[in-house]
């Protein structure tokens, strides 16, 4: 079902051949080196629940195109790796970290993270946990959720750290109103309200240099645009000393990150089964187009390399 959703979404091949494969220490990577940087950070980039390195490969290489150095780095889906979104130990992250140093001379305070969904998450958990940063997330969540997209053996978390296991948010039981049909939002909306989530909530305050959110007020999949309020309430509340903003576009749904298909409002697997992602293709281009030129400039900014 990933694939096949993957699939209809991005394509699934390689951005194209300007990608440089990384090999270091088993992690799953692809480097893009912009042909004339803008600045000098680089930028991690993670999809989400599709798995994979595809989506993360397209908005890697969009990064290079607009100037910035960018490497996508695979967590599940491929060979070598958890195959699905399940126990994954943040230990792993750390050996992006240090190729990046290494290899690339750039030291940790110049690193940025960019994710879309569920690789949002993974970003702003990251840069909460390690302390890097600036943070771009697209379609993000306030928590931490649990595995996907499957059945598992209880116990079974979505990510891990030094192999502990990270508190997550369940999801509780919804009714979906056509069973070939997944609606999401209603099923998250139902889980961030019906229980004590302080143990799963991102620190996002502890994210150094800057967040910058972007969410379709239209996502079907899982309703970013509340849980990114959410994140900005905290960042309030917490006073939060970086620059951060969220950039919320009306009639816009999950599918708004650089690189994807603007037209999806929702995608129809080989079994039938239809994912609901919200919006409509003007929306959704929309906030593709005004966002990139924000997150770019965000993230070339001087004062975020102090």
């Amino acid at each position: 079902m990933l694939l096949l959703l993957c699939l209809s979404l991005f394509g699934c091949q390689n951005a194209d051949a300007k990608g440089e494969s990384v090999t270091y220490k088993g992690i799953v990577a692809t480097y893009f080196a912009a042909d004339a940087p803008v600045t000098e950070r680089v930028v991690l980039v993670f999809g989400g629940s599709g798995g994979g390195i595809y989506t993360a490969n397209r908005m890697a290489n969009t990064f290079s195109k607009s100037g910035v150095n960018a490497m996508a780095v695979a967590y599940f889906g491929v060979q070598g790796l958890p195959q699905q979104l399940a126990n994954i130990d943040l230990n792993y992250f750390e050996k992006a970290f240090e190729y990046v140093v290494s290899k690339k001379g750039i030291s940790r305070e110049k690193i940025a993270l960019m994710g879309i969904s569920r690789g949002a998450e993974l970003a702003l958990l990251l840069g909460s946990t390690y302390q890097i940063g600036p943070v771009v997330a697209y379609a993000p969540s306030s928590v931490l959720w649990g595995p996907c997209c499957n059945d598992f053996p209880s116990g079974t978390v979505g990510w891990q750290y030094n192999e502990k296991p990270l508190p997550h948010a369940r999801q509780l039981p919804y009714q979906q109103p056509n069973e070939n049909e997944y609606h999401g939002t209603p099923q998250f909306m139902k889980s961030l309200q019906g229980q004590d989530l302080s143990a799963a909530t991102i620190k996002v305050e502890n994210i150094p240099r800057g967040i910058i959110l972007v969410s379709g007020e239209d996502d079907q999949l899982w309703p970013s645009t509340f849980m990114a309020n959410q994140i900005m309430d905290r960042l309030h509340a917490k006073q939060y000393k970086y620059p951060f903003k969220h950039l919320s576009y009306e009639g816009a749904g999950h599918v708004i990150s650089p690189g994807a298909r603007s037209n999806i409002q929702r995608s129809t697997l080989a079994n039938g089964y239809v994912i609901i992602m919200g919006g409509s293709s003007a929306a959704n281009a929309k906030a593709q187009q005004d966002s990139w030129p924000q997150v770019i400039e965000f993230i070339s900014s001087k004062q975020l390399m102090e």
